[in-house]
């Protein structure tokens, strides 16, 4: 297969199937155990993505991967299903932090497509996200407070928002300052940008999706 393929993995060594699965991967090169019965998306095989198929799979650890050559392409889960399958190169550019930041990108994009205008409040609470994450992460005292702020001034936006898409990005930005407040699990980075993310999505909007998310990985040229 030409194109290149991920595996997202969590676990203290980056080994352990956070997205369903048993048992973790046999760290590279080494090759998985064959499967056995028929290849099956989202119940059997080793489930693997395209670099397109990756921004629906985010998780802690994101591997390079290869996959053997009896394999099935689902474009329902979305993801390439294989009898086996083995880990190449850890993405080493992938950590919380920059998932936070390519999180609040994703919220600032939907922002402007809810119609936010450049002055308004909702980009400065998101630049102010980007500026606390890391020292956050770390347990900052005086981050975490601008996180905590942050939280207040987006439920006070909430408030005066209709259920609309408006008010889903500030519910996002909200959700995400929380997660990385509380140092909660890689899945509420995820719900919170997906709370603001447009649920009507065009192939256009994926694509800025996973073309920025290559560029925060440093993976620009990836086919």
């Amino acid at each position: 297969m030409r194109r290149t393929l991920f595996k997202v993995l969590g676990g203290p060594d980056g080994l352990t199937p956070c997205f369903g699965g048993k048992g973790d991967w046999p760290p590279p090169p080494n090759w998985t155990k064959p499967v056995r019965g028929e290849l099956i998306p989202g119940q059997n095989g080793y489930h693997l993505c395209f670099k397109n198929g990756l921004i629906h799979w985010i998780g802690p650890t994101i591997w390079i991967a290869e996959c053997g050559k009896e394999y099935v392409i689902s474009r329902d889960v979305p993801a390439v299903v294989a009898r086996t399958a083995r880990l190449i190169t850890r993405v080493e550019s992938w950590n919380k932090t920059v998932a936070v930041l390519y999180a609040a990108e994703c919220i600032r994009e939907a922002a402007k497509v809810a119609g936010y205008q450049p002055n308004d409040a909702v980009f400065s609470m998101i630049s102010q996200i980007e500026l606390v994450a890391d020292e956050a992460l770390t347990g900052s005292d005086s981050a975490i407070d601008v996180l905590e702020s942050i939280q207040s001034d987006a439920r006070k936006a909430m408030a005066k928002e209709l259920i609309n898409a408006k008010a889903m990005v500030v519910f996002g930005i909200e959700r995400l300052a929380a997660a990385i407040s509380n140092d909660l699990p890689w899945d509420d980075i995820y719900y919170a940008m997906g709370l603001a993310w447009p649920s009507n999505e065009t192939s256009e909007m994926a694509k800025w999706r996973t073309d920025t998310l290559m560029s925060f990985l440093n993976l620009q040229g990836i086919k």
